[in-house]
């Protein structure tokens, strides 16, 4: 709207404002820029001071406009301001990045740890029946399970149990891998870990 003003009328209003408004308009307005006659050097220091720019130096003051002081501060601060930003969108982009790569690293890490596990506990349960197997001395057992662990039972009991008590000590050291890895990348708490009780579980 105050573009459509007569120059007269719009000169006038802008005489009259206060400091903060017209520096408010002066950014909004390219008109505040081309057109010449509408403001005095006090109206465009009373502008410059209420930016908060710094003061120029005294013999800037002689010689330089205050117009021309306004433009190259407002110029400077917006190249300055532009720079600012981009510089943060480049590190929010760059720690992004390696937060992506983390996240990455750590679904690897419980991929292969958690196939790791599933290996072990399926061989714990083999070597369990297994020496089900021994102790019953004879006993009768389907055939399919006697076949299943003709070869592990072929091994004596002491073989059994050293080979068990390995892949339990297996077993915890991939739960507390994947237990390490998630409070390390994803900040998990202790108290909310299924790992942690499952650990304590095993320690009890």
């Amino acid at each position: 709207m105050l573009e459509d003003l007569p120059s007269e009328l719009f000169c006038f209003i802008c005489q009259h404002l206060a400091a903060e408004d017209l520096l408010r308009l002066s950014r909004a307005s390219k008109r505040c820029h081309n057109v010449t006659i509408f403001q005095s050097e006090e109206a465009w220091r009373a502008c410059y001071l209420a930016a908060g720019f710094p003061p120029p130096p005294a013999s800037s003051q002689s010689t330089t406009p205050w117009l021309k002081l306004y433009k190259d501060r407002y110029v400077t601060s917006a190249r300055n301001r532009r720079l600012d930003r981009r510089v943060r969108s480049i590190q929010l982009h760059s720690r992004e990045q390696t937060i992506r790569r983390q996240l990455s690293t750590l679904h690897n890490e419980i991929t292969i740890e958690r196939s790791r596990w599933q290996h072990a506990l399926d061989e714990i349960k083999a070597l369990k029946r297994a020496q089900l197997v021994h102790s019953a001395k004879g006993a009768w057992a389907p055939t399919s399970v006697q076949q299943q662990w003709d070869t592990i039972t072929s091994a004596s009991p002491v073989d059994i149990a050293g080979r068990l008590s390995s892949l339990e000590n297996d077993v915890k050291v991939s739960m507390t891998l994947i237990c390490g890895a998630c409070h390390q990348y994803l900040r998990v708490p202790d108290y909310t870990c299924w790992i942690h009780g499952l650990l304590a579980g095993n320690e009890a």
